[in-house]
């Protein structure tokens, strides 16, 4: 597998890449050893096994903002000048869950409350 492919397409480091791939390779599971996510929220994350945790960023606003700025409407305010605030959202999936830490932590209060 050429890591330097797969890191430009998935826009990340070569170097966490080979970390993500070297802890699969050590037996490592998605994601209850680690937990993997993405951004941009490709149609593939979806579909991966486990499917791709995410960040969802909406290109549609954003290219309509844009627009709405390169071409303007005479009965539309202008935003020129303006800082815009463009909210990504988080889309949770399967390869993420809590850490470690926190799951002792929840399985402990757990047991207090069913006490």
């Amino acid at each position: 597998m050429n890591l330097n492919a797969v890191a430009k397409k998935a826009g990340v480091s070569t170097a966490t890449v080979s970390r993500v791939l070297n802890g699969l390779d050590q037996g490592a599971r998605v994601p209850e050893d680690m937990s993997v996510t993405g951004f941009d929220n490709i149609k593939l994350a979806e579909f991966c096994s486990p499917a791709l945790t995410t960040a969802h960023i909406p290109r549609e606003q954003i290219g309509q903002l844009i627009f709405e700025n390169l071409v303007p409407d005479s009965e539309k305010e202008r935003l020129t000048g303006r800082e815009i605030l463009v909210e990504p959202a988080l889309v949770v999936r399967e390869s993420t869950a809590l850490a470690r830490d926190a799951r002792a932590i929840a399985r402990h209060k757990q047991t207090i409350v069913a006490d």
